[in-house]
């Protein structure tokens, strides 16, 4: 069997207009639309062609809880800039977040699992 020749892929020569950096949304704080903090972006779940999906935000301390890491789908974030500060935000309701499923990073599979399905 042969192998079907690999295309190479030319570097690009500029970025793209619109574009906001992966690395500006990590440990970013996100309030909600009281301008009270929610919590905090821990990671972000990417699907098989690159789109981002979800945000796993931490929500502890807003909950006067310990730490929950909550699953939120990424196109409710919303990204503004106030007072020449980037700032994000997400319409969740307190109670939405505390009915959410938490979630924990296992370090064995190195992926993101349900509590529930950890308890089973």
């Amino acid at each position: 069997m042969i192998d079907a020749p690999v295309e190479t892929v030319a570097p690009m020569r500029g970025l793209p207009d619109h574009h906001s950096l992966i690395s500006a949304y990590y440990m970013a704080k996100v309030y909600d639309q009281s301008n009270y903090k929610i919590g905090e972006i821990k990671d972000m779940l990417v699907d098989e062609n690159g789109n981002i999906k979800a945000v796993l935000l931490s929500v502890g301390t807003f909950l006067r809880v310990g730490e929950k890491i909550v699953a939120v789908p990424f196109d409710s974030i919303q990204a503004s800039e106030d007072d020449g500060q980037w700032r994000l935000s997400a319409n969740l309701s307190t109670q939405s977040l505390r009915d959410a499923p938490a979630y924990f990073y296992n370090h064995r599979t190195a992926q993101w699992q349900s509590r529930r399905l950890a308890s089973d």
